[in-house]
């Protein structure tokens, strides 16, 4: 998780190892504190018993509604990559779930690792991929204005997107949904790019490190919007020539990005960034 606290201190970075590590950067120096141990969570049973329509799921997302239920989703079929891989969802809570059902399936191939999301005001976005092979990996979404009950058409929001690295989503002063993903450039460089979702921008590339890799890194980016309007952005790379953790921002709605800074020990395996703006 990084974040820009204040003028002064600059980024802050969680590294989950078991113990909760702040590692923070105020100026030009950096100091690394232990917080606490990671807690349990107080909660936990299953979301639907053996008697579901698809042998296989996986790769499940949540979000806390803000009448106290929960919404879940994931991707099932017979087999992961099959053509009757959908998005599967249910409402509730702990003990009191709803029947699942089929969010999305717009099509004959595979859907790939939902993400969900909620507005300030409520809105539920869920994002998700679908394909069968590389070229034709595309991340859509679909939208809620009423908790859950009823979700919005299916909309494309990108083509040529990695079909398991995660979109990142947050909300811009303005009320436009930003979204940042791994997307696949050229014919398999795996860098990130950003977009604004208001329907008429197009995909934006955020980070050139060319990393080129047939396979999936399973690394998505991540995304806070500060109370000042700046995007701030954090992703991975294992790129030959730039490796590890990165950070950037833009003051202008991704017109411009700082210079990438690369944080993080990569010897240690720091992967997986997060990102908070306070202030």
């Amino acid at each position: 998780m990084t974040g820009l606290l204040n003028k002064n201190i600059k980024i802050i970075t969680v590294l989950f190892t078991g113990m909760l590590f702040l590692n923070f950067s105020k100026y030009n120096n950096s100091e690394k504190i232990k917080v606490n141990k990671m807690a349990a969570l107080p909660l936990k049973g299953f979301l639907f018993g053996d008697n579901e329509p698809y042998r296989e799921c996986h790769a499940s997302t949540i979000i806390h509604l803000k009448n106290g239920d929960f919404i879940a989703a994931w991707f099932g079929g017979t087999k992961e990559k099959n053509n009757d891989v959908g998005i599967w969802m249910t409402k509730g809570k702990p003990g009191a779930w709803s029947k699942t059902f089929e969010v999305a399936k717009i099509n004959n191939e595979p859907h790939w690792n939902p993400v969900l999301f909620q507005s300030p005001e409520g809105k539920i976005y869920l994002f998700f991929k679908v394909g069968k092979e590389i070229p034709q990996w595309e991340t859509w979404v679909k939208t809620s204005d009423d908790e859950g009950k009823t979700f919005h058409t299916n909309i494309k929001a990108a083509d040529h997107s990695c079909e398991c690295c995660r979109v990142a989503m947050a909300m811009d002063k303005d009320g436009i949904p930003i979204i940042v993903w791994r997307h696949i450039f050229g014919k398999n460089i795996r860098d990130h790019a950003m977009m604004r979702l208001d329907g008429k921008s197009q995909p934006i590339r955020l980070s050139y490190e060319n990393w080129e890799v047939d396979a999936c890194p399973h690394h998505g980016p991540a995304i806070s919007i500060a109370n000042d309007g700046n995007y701030h952005f954090a992703w991975f790379s294992n790129s030959s020539a730039q490796r590890g953790l990165f950070y950037s921002y833009s003051s202008d709605q991704g017109k411009h990005f700082s210079r990438p800074l690369n944080f993080g020990n990569f010897q240690a395996q720091a992967s997986h960034p997060d990102i908070l703006s306070l202030g």
